[in-house]
């Protein structure tokens, strides 16, 4: 996992520092098992988040194809997706909460 720290300086040198995010990628503890995927999916990710987290399925155009909330917890989640009715092709699959966005790409 890694974080960051956002320092916004104004032109007249005010300086505001806001909370450090943490940001998980595919390399670094999200799994999506199969991939490519046929009817169903499971989605392994970990999260230093404990909290209501959005959930969006997107197709490569940006059209949103599922949408959910879940409460995840700190440490590892999972999350059964079901993709019978998506048709072939990319799509990428985010959580956003508070404090992280995780996107992972995945195939149909």
């Amino acid at each position: 996992m890694n974080y960051y720290r956002l320092i916004q300086v104004d032109i007249n040198g005010d300086e505001q520092s806001y909370i450090p995010a943490s940001v998980l990628n595919e390399e670094r503890g999200i799994k999506i098992v199969p991939n490519p995927v046929s009817d169903h999916a499971i989605i392994s990710f970990g999260s230093a988040y404990k909290g209501a987290s959005e959930l969006t399925v997107t197709d490569i155009s940006g059209k949103v194809v599922h949408r959910a909330t879940i409460n995840t917890i700190k440490g590892t989640n999972s999350y059964e997706l079901d993709t019978r009715e998506l048709s072939n092709g990319v799509y990428l699959f985010k959580i956003e909460n508070e404090q992280e966005k995780i996107t992972v790409k995945f195939m149909k």
